[in-house]
């Protein structure tokens, strides 16, 4: 396959990615496990500066606000590497995209699968011209659904459609990604609708299954983020261009 190694490498790069962000909220998982055993050793009636900067401490805190906010901790930790994850997937999805379009423009592979990709061309003076119809076509591809994207790369490089429980489980999770940046963390009907169901399973911290239905407020685990993290790493390695 003539893209085998540049297709390769974005692969390549996503699950180097996704293994060291996951990495990244373990270790800060950890540390926060460990900055809670220490601060439970502290009385409520105490305070504390926190030093944010050289020769730089805050107002005393109470001890007893510390601990009731750093209940919190964990899925603040678990909203925003989760968040990273699934941008790292759609990232990848662009990039792929990018290198299709680049190998049909210069005639290195025919890619018929993108036919049905379409968009309206206004041409100006300084406007007509091949890269500018590049950039429209990514333009008209980074604005579809995912679902559309997903399914479009999936096409090409999954002949045998294979992995169907996962990439179901990475749209969940874009899904999620979603509520919580513009719902604060709400299931909404619009929500369900994308996946076609009626409600949506997330494993909590013990690994069971909690099930949630519309307005119910999403909450993030560990594991939920673990499965993920499978998830992407099965399917990336399903696109990966494998040895002759």
């Amino acid at each position: 396959m003539l893209y085998k190694n540049d297709l390769n490498k974005i692969i390549d790069r996503l699950i180097n990615d996704i293994n060291s962000c996951f990495m990244e909220l373990i270790t800060g998982y950890l540390k926060n496990e460990l900055g809670q055993n220490t601060l439970s050793q502290f009385a409520n009636q105490g305070s504390i500066s926190p030093k944010v900067g050289m020769d730089l401490h805050m107002e005393p805190i109470p001890i007893v606000d510390i601990k009731k906010f750093s209940d919190n901790s964990p899925y603040f930790l678990s909203e925003v590497f989760h968040g990273k994850l699934v941008q790292l997937w759609n990232n990848c999805l662009h990039d792929i995209f990018l290198l299709f379009i680049d190998l049909d423009f210069t005639g290195k592979r025919n890619f018929e699968e993108l036919s049905d990709l379409s968009f309206r061309l206004f041409f100006k003076s300084n406007g007509k011209n091949c890269s500018h119809i590049k950039n429209e076509f990514i333009n008209a591809f980074d604005f579809k659904s995912y679902a559309y994207k997903v399914k479009l790369i999936n096409k090409i490089l999954n002949l045998n459609n294979v992995g169907g429980d996962e990439l179901a489980i990475i749209r969940k999770n874009v899904s999620i990604r979603n509520a919580i940046q513009h719902r604060k963390g709400v299931i909404d009907l619009f929500n369900l609708k994308n996946l076609g169901s009626s409600q949506i399973e997330i494993l909590d911290m013990n690994g069971k299954i909690n099930v949630y239905k519309e307005n119910d407020i999403i909450v993030l685990s560990i594991p939920e983020i673990y499965l993920l993290k499978k998830s992407m790493l099965y399917i990336g390695h399903v696109w990966r261009v494998k040895d002759d």
